[in-house]
């Protein structure tokens, strides 16, 4: 195994079953937000995460990063990119916990075959805007974030409009991961779709959700994001991106994105082989994916990551929240 497919292993093995990137991703996304922001719009936004229902339990409780100076610039700044993986953090909290929030199934069918045989039983909600007094139990991502949107800009108390605000900068992220806006669905071995490659089993690095999860690195510290937001701002490897992705600001329109990155990039000819060989009723084995597949999966995470990030900077700066 070469020292770039091991480092890439321990990586992505340690990454969180049905998180859409690990922390240090979604943290990158919010520094580059951050970093976007006018001094006018992060004050209110953090004025308002103070406001949190669980502010002392999730934030203050935490703030032992070792590069913090006691400031309250420093707090600010920890307290933002803290709220972007507030989501993941609050997995199983009765009353903030919203698994569905987090991705939009969009179908990939393996064959035309099983599109046919399947049109009638698969019905993922594809929804892409909320409709106030909408239970919100079994929104999808985009709605999620729409439902967000709507909540900050209302006359909700600050309590509910901060927990909107921590999920709004989560779900930028959540939507530009490309498998949490796809779902392959195949009659043999998936018909209700492989929960965004979770169960698609790999040789290295677990499973294919938790690969993607995975491919910027796992520790989160100040440091490491900081590092992570440094090397995306290099305008002559990413100036594309820095120049155009702020442009697209319809959600709707990211997940479209990572849905056909998903079909050209994610699930290449080896996988889709893979599940057409497995038999009905049979565990699949783990795939060996080569190494080339890892380095363009982590260029292309990087890119998404950076989309994500100056995507996110444009919506808050359109949003200051209301008190």
């Amino acid at each position: 195994m070469s020292r770039t497919i091991a480092v890439l292993v321990a990586l992505t093995s340690l990454a969180l079953k049905a998180h859409a990137w690990s922390a240090l991703g979604h943290k990158t996304v919010a520094e580059i937000a951050w970093r976007q922001l006018d001094p006018k719009t992060r004050q209110s936004v953090v004025e308002l995460l103070r406001r949190h229902p669980r502010f002392d339990r999730d934030f203050a409780s935490k703030m032992d990063d070792k590069l913090l100076d006691g400031s309250k610039e420093a707090e600010d700044h920890w307290i933002f990119l803290q709220a972007a993986i507030w989501p993941d953090e609050i997995r199983k909290v009765k009353d903030f916990d919203h698994p569905e929030w987090h991705y939009i199934s969009v179908p990939l069918y393996l064959d035309k075959s099983d599109e046919q045989a399947l049109a009638r039983t698969f019905h993922p909600n594809l929804a892409t805007t909320y409709r106030p007094g909408t239970p919100t139990t079994h929104l999808n991502a985009v709605q999620a974030l729409d439902f967000a949107r709507q909540t900050i800009n209302s006359n909700a108390g600050p309590d509910a409009k901060a927990v909107a605000l921590c999920w709004l900068l989560h779900l930028v992220g959540d939507l530009h991961q490309p498998l949490h806006c796809n779902e392959l669905v195949s009659v043999n071995q998936f018909p209700k779709g492989d929960k965004g490659g979770n169960e698609i089993p790999l040789v290295k690095g677990k499973e294919l959700h938790a690969l993607w999860d995975g491919l910027l690195g796992k520790q989160h510290y100040l440091r490491d994001v900081s590092k992570a937001a440094n090397e995306l701002s290099d305008k002559s490897k990413f100036g594309d991106i820095w120049e155009s992705a702020a442009s697209e600001t319809d959600p709707a329109k990211w997940a479209d994105e990572s849905h056909a990155l998903c079909v050209s990039d994610v699930y290449t000819d080896a996988i889709l082989d893979a599940v057409r060989q497995t038999k009905p009723g049979d565990k699949m084995a783990p795939i060996d994916l080569p190494t080339s597949y890892y380095q363009s999966a982590g260029a292309l995470a990087r890119k998404r990551i950076l989309t994500a990030g100056l995507r996110l900077s444009t919506l808050l700066n359109s949003l200051t929240p209301r008190k």
